[in-house]
């Protein structure tokens, strides 16, 4: 006679090792997360994802963040704007480091301080390759600011999590009167036709159109406006179309036919890139 099997009573054991294995789970994750002993798994763990590919470790890379720490130590008041002093001092201690590359996960709006604001600017040109996050277009901010990139181009342009960013601000410059002498810097292809001196927002508004059509049509700035046959048949006619009118308007030679600000082409980039996502959204 084969022996009965209490299936019940499995499974409330089942049950109970399992609940019994959540609540151990939990409490080893508070100690380590409320003791010193889990510091050095939480800084592992970033590590870890490493472990297992081509790319070795790096310690090159530094995070600086404004937590609550760092909001104790500087004095300054959660929910105000953060003294620019502080980031100028940091970038020109980056730049005495041979810092690479500093990207600002932070936005600087509205000027409060003339003095700290100046000195922001000139640690920036120190760092050179700097990325700046901003809730409006990063030309638009420059502007606002009496301040132009005047190298704008594809090799200053990267990607952060997606998104283009404008890089390299070494040769940013403060805005100048039209008749006042400036220096000739860019790069050829990039700056605006002569007579029109680079260096001005309409000569960076130009520019930003030309990577525009470099970027749309693979095409050398010197083929400007022109793209190919083969490239015309293959592109969706009113997605490139769209951007294709924008690139003409910014480029245009007279720099009052252009767009008057940054800000303007911002919006019509907006509205272009809405009209090509709702195109690629329907069946």
């Amino acid at each position: 006679m084969r022996p009965e099997v209490n299936i019940e009573s499995i499974s409330r054991k089942r049950i109970l090792g399992s609940v019994l294995g959540a609540i151990l789970a939990a409490l080893i994750g508070v100690l380590l997360w409320k003791t010193p002993l889990g510091e050095a798994w939480v800084n592992a763990s970033y590590d870890y994802s490493f472990r297992f590919g081509t790319r070795t470790v790096t310690n090159r890379v530094a995070f600086i963040m404004m937590d609550n720490e760092a909001y104790d130590h500087y004095h300054q008041t959660r929910g105000d704007v953060w003294d620019r002093g502080l980031h100028a001092q940091l970038l020109n201690k980056l730049a005495d480091d041979g810092c690479a590359l500093v990207v600002m996960d932070c936005f600087f709006s509205n000027s409060r301080d003339q003095a700290q604001d100046e000195a922001l600017a000139n640690a920036m040109r120190r760092q050179h390759r700097i990325v700046l996050m901003a809730g409006q277009s990063q030309l638009t901010y420059l502007h606002r600011h009496g301040l132009t990139h005047r190298d704008i181009k594809p090799q200053n342009v990267i990607f952060v999590k997606g998104r283009p960013k404008l890089a390299d601000f070494g040769l940013i410059g403060e805005i100048r009167p039209p008749n006042q002498q400036r220096t000739l810097v860019g790069t050829p292809g990039y700056m605006p036709p002569p007579p029109e001196f680079p260096g001005t927002p309409q000569a960076d508004i130009y520019a930003l159109g030309v990577v525009l059509y470099v970027l749309s049509t693979g095409r050398n700035p010197a083929f400007l406006p022109e793209i190919s046959t083969t490239l015309a048949e293959n592109m969706e006619a009113p997605e490139f179309f769209a951007v294709n009118t924008i690139i003409l308007r910014a480029c245009q030679p007279d720099p009052a036919q252009r767009y008057a600000s940054a800000l303007e082409m911002h919006r019509d980039l907006q509205e272009a890139r809405k009209a090509l996502e709702g195109g690629l959204a329907q069946p």
